[in-house]
């Protein structure tokens, strides 16, 4: 009876050994998933971390939408825009802004502003540099891009810069440039009759004649320090020109931009005339170059 005593209990004790054993291996495994949650959430800590681009690209788009929008509209809340850059430009930019004399809001690279924009912008992180998100407008296949430095301020993303800004221009530099350039005289492509071109007759006076489709119109124009050209009056016009609506031309918007090469040679970038009614610009094919889509070219003063 001893023996066989003997026995149950080494069999007790070896399902106790098991036992234990089993209690072991279940607390092991309870670690191993205790272990493995936390990197589950470790890895959602990185994807937050990841995402922020996204939270920097929302804080970008809800700007652009407000500011293009205001912008577009026939009367601008001048006050509402204020409120605006307080709220998604970083002070320093907001000065640095102030402080230039631009030609053209750098924050679209335009003059004007087009509700259709809206429907054409892209906002994509840059490649190379950590901090800058670039934004591309197109309008009427013409693509613009606005590179931007983005910076946290108070747990705000906020436009802290905009790459390529012009450097502030003195008023000696601006005098110097406006003695240096002088456009007075007549300029065309090629020195004949009835091909489109650009009367200058002071730095701030001139005509615009335009040939197109077997149409003529003469435009007024008003040059600014002998670089920039806006539509003033229509003067002169063939019976069944249809080249733009002229009643809802622009009077502020810049037509086109001009920069002396040399004595008898300019060089201009033609932009087409603004309309205010429709928001969009007419004529946007370059009238100087007949037989290219070219929005540059190489005019020679004609004698």
């Amino acid at each position: 009876m001893a023996k066989v005593q003997f026995l149950d209990g080494n069999r007790i004790i070896m399902r106790y050994f098991q036992l234990v054993l089993l209690l072991i291996l279940l607390q092991s495994c309870k670690q191993n998933k205790d272990n493995f949650d936390v990197n589950e959430s470790q890895l959602s800590n990185v994807e937050i971390i990841e995402s922020a681009n996204d939270s920097i690209i929302n804080t970008i788009s809800s700007f652009y939408t407000s500011y293009i929008s205001e912008n577009a509209k026939d009367i601008v809340d001048k006050n509402y825009l204020k409120e605006l850059k307080n709220k998604y430009l970083a002070k320093n930019l907001i000065v640095k802004l102030e402080k230039r004399k631009l030609d053209y809001d750098p924050l679209v690279n335009a003059q004007d502003y087009n509700i259709d924009w809206l429907n054409n912008i892209e906002i994509t992180k840059d490649k190379l540099e950590v901090d800058t998100y670039n934004v591309y407008i197109n309008d009427n296949n013409v693509e613009t891009d606005i590179s931007l430095v983005i910076k946290k301020e108070r747990n705000q993303y906020k436009i802290y810069d905009i790459n390529n800004l012009p450097n502030e221009i003195t008023k000696s530099e601006i005098i110097e440039s406006y003695i240096e350039m002088d456009i007075t005289g007549t300029w065309k492509t090629i020195c004949e009759e009835n091909e489109t071109s650009l009367q200058a007759f002071d730095s701030s006076h001139g005509y615009l004649d335009i040939y197109m489709q077997n149409d003529y119109a003469r435009v007024s124009v008003d040059i600014d320090n002998n670089t920039n050209i806006k539509y003033s009056v229509l003067t002169a016009i063939t019976r069944y020109n249809r080249f733009v609506n002229w009643i809802d031309i622009s009077h502020d918007s810049i037509i086109c931009k001009i920069k002396s090469v040399d004595e008898n040679s300019i060089e201009i970038e033609w932009l087409g005339f603004y309309n205010n009614k429709t928001k969009k610009r007419e004529m946007i094919k370059n009238p100087f170059v007949n037989e290219s889509d070219s929005h540059s070219v190489s005019l020679n003063k004609c004698e």
